[in-house]
């Protein structure tokens, strides 16, 4: 979300509408701030418990730092949205052109969750996290794998952003003798002698 707030601002500052960032930003940290004081404010059981253990941190001290994170997260979210329905009334047909990339990164993100966790959890019964090294080989599979999957998932969906870095990638890898035809210029790319 703290991407997207980003880049939509500055589209519409592009859009020479400079003030709608402002109002909306000040729009998302009053209910950053609103939340925070409402979610520290409730009855330990209501919220903070069973969020520490849908986190797994129920004995970790001092948990109530995730009601922040998660008030600060949810403002974040209305600031994209209210950015968005702004950029829905600039540039109409931009939303239709942002959904589908949106639904392929969150494919792909939940495939190379799914696959790293997965190997977290093999991995957890085999090799204990007593040394530096088996903790790093932990990492290191579980990322491996999750990209792995993130990778196939883009590429049975057919992303298209996804199809052209690995054309590039096949080619730079096969080309060794002439590495000028990887990318071979656009229309628009004035030729230099």
């Amino acid at each position: 979300a703290q991407g997207l707030v980003l880049l939509f601002s500055r589209a519409l500052y592009a859009a020479r509408q400079s003030w709608r960032p402002l109002i909306y930003q000040l729009a998302g940290g009053g209910l950053t701030v609103f939340l925070a004081i409402r979610f520290l404010a409730m009855p330990r059981d209501e919220m903070l418990t069973p969020l520490a253990a849908f986190l797994r941190v129920s004995d970790v001290p001092e948990t109530p730092i995730l009601l922040l994170a998660l008030a600060s997260t949810l403002g974040q979210i209305f600031l994209v949205i209210l950015s968005l329905v702004a950029l829905r009334n600039v540039a109409p047909g931009l939303t239709r052109t942002l959904l589908r990339p949106c639904v392929d990164g969150t494919v792909a993100a939940v495939a190379g969750v799914v696959a790293a966790h997965t190997v977290l959890a093999f991995l957890g019964d085999i090799v204990p996290l007593t040394t530096l090294m088996n903790v790093f080989m932990q990492g290191l599979a579980s990322g491996i794998a999750g990209l792995l999957a993130a990778a196939a998932a883009l590429y049975l969906i057919g992303n298209k952003e996804f199809e052209i870095i690995a054309n590039v990638l096949g080619r730079l890898l096969r080309s060794h003798e002439d590495p000028s035809i990887v990318l071979e210029p656009s229309a628009e790319d004035l030729i230099q002698p």
